[in-house]
């Protein structure tokens, strides 16, 4: 170990009440995640329904062809018999 090392200071806003409030801004956060994510989402609805679209269709296309194929081979099946 070093002796004679200081120790990184990892406490939570250590020294943030020096700081005058633009630069307390920088580094504090008065809005959580939560908050700060469904303000984004509600900001950029448009993208967010674009993005919902473009996963959501082609998921929808797949289920049905998939029970057009299921049909079709239950079809064939029964006209083999």
């Amino acid at each position: 170990m070093f002796v004679h090392q200081a120790v990184v200071n990892t406490m939570c806003g250590f020294g943030v009440q020096m700081q005058t409030y633009v630069e307390a801004t920088k580094s504090v956060y008065a809005v959580g995640c939560a908050d700060q994510a469904v303000q984004w989402i509600e900001s950029h609805l448009v993208l967010v329904g674009a993005l919902a679209l473009g996963f959501g269709l082609p998921q929808i296309a797949g289920i049905v062809l998939s029970q057009i194929l299921i049909s079709q081979i239950k079809t064939e099946i029964s006209s083999m018999m």
